[in-house]
């Protein structure tokens, strides 16, 4: 566990162009070395060697391997934003014509996937084992909360969509994608059918006629 006021921001940020590379170098390099060792068996000595680096180059930006692994967490949740933000603007009707649910869903079980699918066991890392400072939190839980958003504003106006509140459907697609492909990738099963048994799932869910009391 990191100490209870270990520093977990950057030391500095980069100016230059070579000190932003510098930096993308040792964030790669730790990307990979957590991605194979875990929290507890990645160090800065084995990212640094990794980067090619000093380990005194690289304690000039990141004083531990807590903030090494927090300015990951800020760029998956960068990567996350714009790829749900893109898949949102993908599915939202410029003409008024709405695709099919099942695309529609499918495109957001897909998004989530690829966003957990690209690197598993840094992703268990990132999020079950990383300490999460109070930012990373927020941020998190406004991503989410300007994902049901987006999604409330498709299921309420989609003919096929039966629930009878918008956004209590689109939170509990949000939440059930969520919970699904990050349990899935804790448990090295994400398998190609899971988003295609996901979006049946949902469909179901989104189309069904509820109890009228």
């Amino acid at each position: 566990m990191p100490a209870r006021n270990a520093p977990l921001s950057p030391r500095k940020r980069p100016v230059q162009r070579r000190s932003e590379r510098t930096v993308e170098t040792i964030l790669t390099a730790a990307a990979r070395v957590f991605a194979q060792r875990g929290y507890a068996g990645g160090t800065t000595n084995h990212i640094a060697a990794r980067a090619g680096v000093s380990v005194g180059s690289l304690y000039e930006y990141f004083p531990n391997k807590d903030a090494l692994l927090v300015a990951l967490m800020e760029r998956h949740l960068e990567e996350s934003e714009t790829l749900l933000s893109t898949t949102l603007s993908s599915v939202f009707p410029s003409d008024g014509t709405l695709p099919p649910l099942r695309l529609l869903v499918q495109a957001l079980v897909d998004s989530a996937v690829r966003l957990h699918a690209d690197s598993p066991r840094l992703h268990r890392v990132l999020f079950e084992e990383a300490p999460r400072p109070p930012r990373i939190k927020k941020r998190l839980e406004a991503l989410e909360a300007s994902l049901c958003e987006g999604v409330a504003s498709l299921l309420s106006i989609h003919p096929e969509v039966r629930a009878p509140s918008p956004s209590v459907a689109a939170a509990m697609v949000v939440r059930t994608v969520e919970s699904l492909t990050h349990r899935a990738v804790l448990d090295d099963l994400l398998t190609p059918e899971l988003p295609r048994e996901m979006t049946r799932m949902l469909c179901a869910y989104l189309t069904a006629e509820g109890p009228t009391d």
